[in-house]
């Protein structure tokens, strides 16, 4: 059974971005994905040339293409920044609805630390803008979205997106990583705040901070707190601005990897900064992923 929460944020990223109503095409040479008729996948799309083998994408799109370029959402994995890969996307219900949706894969911290991790999804937004009459993708009409650290860096795109706060790789660089939609599950906000908000916390936190096991100190390579400078380089929050496109955000109350607590206060900006961005409290821990088709 597919997670009302997740057609819920697919929906509000389907209204922002708009919809096309399909009509006859050829369609790309491509296989089906089990369970979704008419809709064709390409696996493994490389968007860095010559790049790592996990920088590729996979890109989902209907049979019967639409006269005019389709709006994308861009599905970026979990799995606390060393694991989890592209398969499974959750959002690929969309595509016979008039909509293209790629799943992107990414480098993991124990590969290389961040900022390796948004310069591959910047990259591969750039690539699919590229790539656009290839895919018939409308370059102005992106979206993206993800869980836990999926969430995370779909919000760093959305807040650093066109800032070019770190160096762009994989070619492309006169196009644009901005997107115009997102949705963040469950991601954090905050790397300087995020050990003393766990401790506030009513949920105990799973991670023991800044040891092996620690996700977030292993994603930025050095202690939480040591260097604030590379904590706010890596948190979402520290890049909020007015021109941010609309977000939706989903966390649950009893969340114990991405404190509640700090999700609550993060986006809390001052004079007004991000007029466009909606919280919303799920009673629970992660009660949604289990129901992710």
């Amino acid at each position: 059974m597919r997670n009302p929460l997740s057609v819920f944020a697919a929906v509000s990223l389907t209204l922002i971005l708009g919809s096309r109503a399909p009509a006859q095409q050829p369609a790309p040479a491509t296989t089906q994905p089990k369970g979704i008729p008419g809709v064709h996948v390409e696996r493994d799309i490389a968007y860095v040339p010559d790049g790592d083998p996990s920088q590729k994408l996979d890109i989902y799109l209907p049979e019967k293409p639409s006269e005019k370029p389709l709006p994308l959402v861009v599905w970026v994995h979990g799995g606390g920044w060393r694991g989890g890969n592209k398969a499974g996307c959750p959002l690929t219900y969309l595509v016979p609805h008039g909509y293209a949706v790629a799943s992107v894969e990414y480098r993991f911290s124990q590969k290389a630390v961040f900022p390796a991790q948004i310069q591959d999804c910047q990259a591969a937004i750039r690539f699919l803008r590229a790539n656009a009459k290839k895919y018939n993708i409308d370059p102005d009409h992106v979206g993206v979205g993800g869980d836990s650290a999926g969430g995370h860096l779909s919000a760093l795109i959305g807040t650093s997106g066109g800032t070019k706060t770190v160096a762009p790789i994989g070619g492309n660089d006169d196009l644009s990583d901005r997107v115009q939609a997102v949705c963040d599950f469950y991601g954090p906000a905050d790397f300087n705040k995020v050990m003393a908000q766990a401790a506030e916390d009513k949920v105990k936190n799973i991670y023991a901070f800044n040891t092996p096991k620690d996700p977030y100190s292993s994603l930025i390579g050095v202690p939480l707190g040591s260097d604030k400078a590379k904590g706010d380089a890596v948190s979402p929050v520290h890049f909020v601005s007015k021109d941010d496109p609309p977000f939706l955000i989903l966390h649950g109350t009893a969340d114990a990897q991405v404190p509640f607590r700090a999700k609550r206060r993060a986006y809390r900006q001052p004079e007004g900064r991000w007029r466009r961005c909606h919280p919303a409290a799920i009673p629970g821990r992660r009660p949604w992923r289990r129901d992710l088709p």
